[in-house]
């Protein structure tokens, strides 16, 4: 007898391995992406019985070589699957759970010794099979400064778990609770230092991964008395967590890297080697970096630091990036920082414990995300992670004021330079969820997956509020795309594969645009793009002479209508110079938008004196998509009497997918190659042996 697949129960259970399975024949599938199983399928053929529970179906051995449907036939039974591990072991339903209890009592040893003959003579044993009571062992931190009050009087870190506003915490514990901690994933600290001899530090200390580049030694620990940042940065990523004492970070199995760069005496070399070391070439160990720093004066040139950048983003890392402190100074706005304006990075801004914008956090059209952290209005809490060991660091003896009761920690940690580890911390449950996640997807995912916080906010710096764009994607100059979750975050994570191929559409040339700029007036200039891929970033590049820089302002308006300001006068800058000016800076308002038509570029020159020309003027679609897991749809299975085995998957449309054929899951051979003109397309086995196969998809 064969069995036709046309009609399958559905079950999935998460990563795995998905079978078919009959007391004739077996196949077996697993969806894969870039190597890595993508989703389970547990498919038993033929219907359970009407109103069949779990309470009724047991799990039985029968000795080898006996044949399931005489031994269901004979005890009332309704056959219902083999386990894939074991050809004796089945699953049946009975008709009643005393039936089924009875079945696993005449089994037992106790049983057997009263019983002349046995329950059956091809039964070994047999077990309920009810609802397993296992739940993930997931991570619950009894670090003893975790928890509000403790110490007595501090808010403990609020920032990961916020009992009082659990809307405004970065929703960690939802991915905790799924066994997401950042094992096996290393972040890189690139500060000022790093105490890895801390005991909530050096669990996940990687010595071989570490250096310091200005003392040009593997060694990062801090020299100076200044040396602190780094120490309490490393705390907010991953700080190990549940060893009972101190702090945890947000990613607390993480392993961590400290790369010690940051120092007046620094070269453009050494952030260049900081930021590409172990994260570019054959040594790619280092899959998130973290960099908590920028420049206090505008449009200043680190375009060695953007490439590299570039390089080790295109070589696999994720760069977390403090969008700066600088809310009311000359820098306020992010985009007039150079390595925070890269498409290639994660641009992090802060949110306060009241749930809007840190006093000091920088906006822009290039932030990206916002995490919690410090903030100084009334009634606002800071954030507690690590500190320099003894009489150093933060909470060292020449500072009075801080009342910290462990010297080794501190609860006086902020800025934006904590956001972004945060953000790095929640980078590594992600990899965990995904290891597939580049800097691209993971940028689609927060996009996706962020919350909106502050509805309200019509600050002037953000630039008209939260605005919803042709793509229905909704951001804010103040917040990015909002708040990370770290736990909606991960969830979208396991859902996708990856990102198609980054494609660059623009300008390779500057193209001449020669206008004036007279006082308190704006110039006008159009650009054509003729693609139609979604966009992720677009990049501007400006080239204007004779400026006052802070009395400009520029816009930049899509196709689509969808408007967004690239740079804001400069409120707070009170340079007055005459100076020249050739400017990179990006924006993610026009995330998901068609591309295709004209974009305006319209540049004020909000001062007294007359400005320009504007010579030129370059802008650059980045466009991709996130390619979600493939997946079997159901009853699209199909077995012949000839041996032939058929399914239907579906994906994105464009991509290419790979079918592979396994009969013990070692080795694996081509079957076919699929390129998707739609989005479901059906896949034919026409070998018909052997009995037992393994299928994945992958993407080359």
């Amino acid at each position: 007898m064969r069995t036709n697949f046309a009609n399958l129960r559905i079950v999935w259970r998460g990563k795995g391995i998905m079978s078919i399975q009959n007391e004739h024949r077996h196949a077996a599938f697993s969806l894969c992406q870039a190597g890595i199983v993508m989703a389970t399928l547990i498919a038993c053929c033929g219907e359970p019985a009407l109103g069949a529970t779990s309470e009724q179906e047991v799990l039985v051995r029968l000795q080898p070589g006996s044949d399931v449907q005489v031994f269901a036939k004979r005890q009332g039974l309704t056959y219902q699957r083999t386990l894939i591990s074991d050809p004796n072991m089945h699953v049946l339903t009975a008709a009643t759970h005393v039936q089924a209890t009875s079945l696993v009592q005449a089994t037992s040893k106790s049983a057997r010794a009263r019983m002349s003959s046995p329950a059956d003579p091809v039964l070994e044993s047999a077990w309920l099979n009810g609802l397993s009571r296992n739940k993930p062992m997931a991570f619950v931190p009894n670090d003893p400064y975790f928890s509000n009050n403790s110490p007595v009087g501090f808010p403990g870190q609020w920032h990961l778990v916020y009992t009082n506003h659990p809307e405004w915490d970065a929703g960690v514990q939802g991915a905790w609770n799924r066994g997401l901690t950042g094992t096996n994933i290393l972040i890189g600290i690139c500060d000022d230092g790093f105490d890895w001899a801390h005991p909530d530090l050096s669990p996940g200390y990687s010595a071989q991964d570490s250096y310091n580049f200005i003392e040009k030694r593997q060694d990062p620990s801090p020299v100076l008395s200044t040396d602190n940042h780094g120490t309490s940065v490393g705390g907010v990523a991953g700080a190990r967590g549940g060893n009972g004492i101190g702090v945890t970070g947000a990613a607390p199995l993480a392993a961590l890297a400290g790369l010690r760069v940051l120092n007046t005496n620094a070269t453009t070399a050494d952030y260049v080697d900081a930021t590409q070391f172990h994260s570019t070439g054959t040594n790619r160990n280092i899959r998130i970096k973290n960099h908590s720093y920028g420049v206090d004066v505008p449009f200043a040139d680190q375009t060695g630091e953007r490439d590299a950048l570039q390089r080790s983003a295109e070589a696999g890392t994720i760069h977390c990036l403090a969008a700066g402190n600088e809310r009311g100074k000359r820098t306020d706005d992010s985009n007039k920082q150079a390595i925070q304006t890269s498409p290639y990075v994660i641009n992090v801004a802060a949110l306060s414990s009241q749930g809007i914008f840190a006093s000091y956090s920088s906006f822009g059209a290039n932030v990206f995300v916002t995490a919690p952290s410090s903030s100084f209005r009334t009634g606002e809490y800071s954030i507690t992670t690590t500190d320099r060991l003894g009489t150093n660091g933060y909470n060292n003896v020449y500072d009075p004021s801080n009342l910290y009761p462990d010297r080794d920690y501190t609860a006086d940690f902020g800025g934006t330079s904590s956001a972004s580890p945060l953000v790095a911390g929640i980078m590594a449950l992600g990899l965990q969820a995904n290891p597939n996640m580049n800097v691209r997807l993971a940028k689609h995912l927060l996009a996706r997956s962020s919350d909106r916080v502050d509805p309200s906010d019509a600050t002037e710096t953000s630039d008209g509020g939260w605005k919803t764009n042709a793509a229905g994607f909704v951001f804010n100059q103040n917040y990015g795309f909002g708040k990370i979750n770290a736990d909606r975050f991960t969830r979208l994570a396991a859902k996708y594969a990856g990102v198609t191929p980054l494609e660059i559409y623009g300008f390779a040339e500057p193209v001449p645009v020669n206008l004036p700029l007279p006082a308190q007036a704006s110039a006008q200039f159009a650009l054509a793009l003729n693609i139609t891929n979604p966009t992720e970033t677009v990049e501007m590049r400006l080239v204007i002479t004779n400026l006052v820089c802070r009395d400009l302002e520029v816009y930049l308006t899509a196709p689509t209508g969808t408007r967004s300001r690239m740079l804001m006068r400069g409120l707070n800058d009170t340079n007055g110079a005459v100076e020249n000016l050739e400017w990179t800076c990006v924006s993610h308002a026009f995330w998901g938008e068609n591309p295709k038509g004209n974009w305006t570029v319209t540049v004020t020159n909000t001062g007294s004196l007359e400005g320009g020309p504007w010579l030129s003027c370059q802008i650059a679609a980045y466009t991709g998509l996130p390619v979600p897991r493939p997946e079997i749809l159901a009853g699209s299975m199909k077995y012949y009497s000839d041996g032939q085995f058929q399914f239907t998957f579906s994906g994105l449309t464009g991509t290419t997918n790979l079918v592979q054929v396994s009969t013990n899951l070692a080795r694996w051979d081509f079957l076919t190659q699929v390129i998707l003109t739609n989005s479901t397309t059906t896949v034919r086995d026409t070998n018909a042996t052997p009995a037992w196969k393994f299928y994945r998809i992958m993407m080359p």
